[in-house]
């Protein structure tokens, strides 16, 4: 947002195109100004975004992998071989090819920079375990490969000066911690060696492991049924 109001240094095109098609996807189409009425605004700003990251029109990677994240929630029907999946694991890809998946802690890249390529690692994790989830596919991240530090509430921060508003700072971080055993659950579904007796010691691990998360969850982020709070609603419902 500071980028977007600096006339000096405005964001990436690129990446401004992707945010505005997944804004598109919450906005009632009669407030979109200008809108085709034969084309929807997030496919409009799908398109934009797929030809401006076709003719390589962004040079930083780290842009462009945020891009790729978010021109990955765009979703309007079968798209071909382009689609949702497709851009998870494009992201995945560029990001390895940045080292997204190793420890910066040590190196003299900025507290910012260091805290926002964890925030895009573990973004790009938990994207990958609920699409391999939701579609029984294989994940594309494994796990073993990458040694970034686990997430906590500063990584969560872009300014120093800057206070949480709008949103649980801990949402992600328990998000993670779930991610972790949902990828757990998935492996063990797809495994097609496991015999009986292993699969249900592994089930009962997993049932062990999701009750410690339950137990270990902020109050303020276990929905009560009681109060219309959104993170605690979907945390719970991806529980």
């Amino acid at each position: 947002m500071q980028r977007y109001r600096d006339v000096n240094n405005p964001p990436s095109l690129l990446l401004q195109q992707a945010i505005f098609l997944v804004a598109a996807r919450f906005c009632a189409k009669d407030h979109m100004e200008g809108s085709s009425n034969s084309i929807s605004p997030p496919k409009q700003f799908y398109d934009r975004a797929k030809a401006l990251y076709d003719a390589s029109f962004e040079q930083d990677q780290t842009t462009v992998v945020q891009a790729l994240v978010l021109m990955g929630q765009y979703w309007e029907g079968s798209e071909g071989e382009k689609d949702m999946l497709y851009w998870n694991k494009l992201s995945i890809v560029v990001a390895h090819s940045c080292g997204m998946h190793r420890s910066v802690e040590n190196s003299d890249m900025g507290v910012s920079e260091r805290r926002l390529r964890k925030r895009i690692w573990w973004t790009l994790f938990t994207r990958d375990r609920s699409l391999a989830a939701a579609f029984g596919h294989p994940v594309n991240i494994n796990f073993e490969d990458a040694d970034v530090e686990d997430l906590n509430e500063s990584d969560l921060i872009e300014d120093e000066d800057e206070s949480f508003q709008g949103h649980d700072p801990q949402f992600f971080v328990k998000y993670v911690e779930l991610s972790k055993i949902m990828q757990k659950i998935t492996s063990m579904q797809r495994s097609p060696v496991d015999t009986l007796d292993i699969q249900a010691a592994r089930i009962a691990q997993c049932e062990i492991e999701l009750h410690e998360w339950l137990v270990n969850c902020p109050k303020s982020l276990i929905w009560d049924g009681q109060t219309h709070a959104i993170w605690s609603a979907i945390l719970t419902s991806c529980y």
